[in-house]
């Protein structure tokens, strides 16, 4: 084993280096990809932050269109009250009209 060729030194320096390019390359292709996987993991946990806010604000809003919006059934006792209100007051009007027509003519 003497003599070390030059030629087969330097194709063992280039494999080696050539190695070690690819192996930094690949360690920089990880980081950036473990990068982008801490990104969007901060950016799911944002959104489910935001998904809860959400939550909260829509169970609120129900709950204050339940305490303070009335029902088809309450509306619709309402509009057959004032109808009839409104219908007697007209029977009062058509009386009192009548009653003061029959004046004039008598």
């Amino acid at each position: 084993m003497g003599v070390v060729e030059w030629g087969a030194l330097a194709a063992l320096v280039g494999f080696l280096l050539t190695f070690a390019g690819a192996l930094f390359k690949v360690s920089d292709r990880l980081n950036k990809a473990e990068s982008t996987a801490s990104n969007a993991n901060i950016s799911a946990l944002a959104a489910d932050i935001r998904i809860h806010q959400l939550e909260r604000d829509l169970a609120s809003h129900k709950e204050y269109v339940a305490r303070e919006y009335v029902s088809r059934d309450v509306l619709s006792a309402l509009e057959t009250r004032l109808i009839d209100a409104i219908n007697r007051l007209g029977d009062r009007l058509d009386s009192a009209l009548g009653a003061g027509r029959s004046q004039r003519n008598g």
